[in-house]
């Protein structure tokens, strides 16, 4: 790995935890539906970022997108294990547009199967990216 990579993908992986933990203490705490949607975001904005610091450890450029299942594209061909992944990120992927709008909800049942697949792609990824360091 190159040594100037370095302090980026700990960055991308600040960033990640960031909206994990967001995630996380807006769950815990969530007294109204209204806050279904802006948790789920999180989930799906901190999933991004760590699908973005892996690609910058296998060397991988990616686009500015909010796509995960694109990101995923681009870092499988190197990791292979990843394309079992798909099915979690396709879950994942609308919430970092979809439902920020008026028109679409996301339900509690939804919510927590989000948080649940956070939390067990995280550990994938950062087992990972652990790798490299």
């Amino acid at each position: 790995m190159n040594p100037e990579t370095k302090p980026l993908i700990k960055e991308w992986l600040e960033k990640a935890e960031g909206d994990y933990e967001a995630a996380l203490s807006l769950y815990k705490s969530r007294k109204k539906k209204k806050l279904y949607f802006i948790i789920a975001f999180h989930c799906q904005q901190s999933i991004e970022k760590y699908l973005k610091a892996l690609s910058i450890c296998y060397r991988v450029e990616f686009p500015k997108t909010h796509d995960l299942l694109r990101l995923l594209l681009l870092i499988e061909k190197r990791d292979p294990f990843l394309s079992a992944l798909k099915e979690d990120l396709r879950l994942l992927n609308p919430f970092a547009v979809g439902f920020r709008y008026p028109g679409d909800d996301i339900d509690l049942l939804e919510l927590k199967k989000a948080i649940k697949i956070t939390k067990n792609l995280r550990k994938i990824l950062i087992k990972r990216i652990r790798t490299f360091f």
